[in-house]
């Protein structure tokens, strides 16, 4: 039989301490900065289901500001994020935030993700429902890295995107898009798309014009086969001033359900 090496014991038992003393250990200062946050709530009730857009805005400390525009079957309500509002991050990486609105307060629960030079490049939320209720609302926060002031310019070139749409309508009708569209950098933006509802596929164009904001929001303005839709959305990963990606929601109130989604630079 033969022994194995005090020696061997000793490295073995090294590297394991090592690696647990290696892993990361965060705090609010990773979470700094502004954030895109696109939230999607659905439920099993009729005519419930609803979609969250906005800006977060946090200090490094403790502070978060900003605002979100929920759009549900009643249309869209924009809502400034008010003093009181508060985050925490545990060592884990894993945290919460309260959003102070005129509505009442919003918890959220987060885990962060992609550091890059001590930031997180993205949060993963979930609503924590204090009244409970058959819905779940959960979503995702990409850190903009905007400098300095945004504008058409920073939304240039070919996207692909995603959008889904729906209601908890039973007698309506789900829909998915697939596509890229191309923003001229000057307000001018048009695209192709696939769209697949009630199970038939179908393919269109648009076009139509966009504006950004200087804080990196903004809304198109688009028309497909005669029908003319609004999409607020707000830009994030912003690299050598270009968007690299946005998020975005139709704020048109007169629909009854409810779509979203995202687009990448090609």
């Amino acid at each position: 039989m033969k022994l194995v090496s005090s020696r061997f014991i000793l490295s073995v038992g090294a590297v394991i301490v090592f690696s647990l003393s290696a892993q990361a250990s965060y705090t609010a200062g990773n979470v700094k900065g502004n954030y895109s946050i696109l939230m999607d709530a659905w439920t099993a009730a009729t005519q419930t289901n609803s979609a969250l857009l906005g800006m977060l805005t946090f200090d490094g400390v403790s502070v978060v500001t900003g605002f979100v525009t929920v759009v549900n079957s009643t249309g869209p309500q924009t809502y400034t994020i008010e003093s009181g509002s508060t985050y925490t991050v545990q060592s884990s990486g894993s945290g919460s935030i309260s959003l102070v609105t005129t509505e009442g307060t919003v918890p959220l629960d987060f885990v962060l993700n992609s550091v890059s030079a001590g930031v997180a490049q993205g949060l993963q939320l979930l609503y924590i429902n204090p009244i409970g209720g058959n819905v779940v609302n959960a979503g995702t926060a990409i850190a903009m890295n905007l400098a300095g002031s945004a504008s058409a310019a920073t939304l240039k070139g070919n996207y692909s995107f995603l959008s889904n749409s729906w209601t908890a309508d039973p007698s309506a009708s789900q829909m998915g898009l697939v596509g890229t569209m191309m923003f001229n950098g000057a307000g001018k933006v048009a695209g192709s798309y696939t769209q697949e509802k009630d199970g038939v596929s179908s393919s269109s164009t648009f076009s139509g014009t966009y504006s950004v904001s200087s804080d990196g929001s903004g809304s198109m303005i688009i028309t497909a086969d005669e029908n003319i839709q609004t999409i607020d959305f707000v830009l994030n990963s912003v690299v050598k001033s270009v968007a690299d990606s946005l998020q975005f929601l139709a704020a048109d109130s007169t629909m009854e359900d409810v779509s979203t989604g995202t687009a990448v630079r090609q």
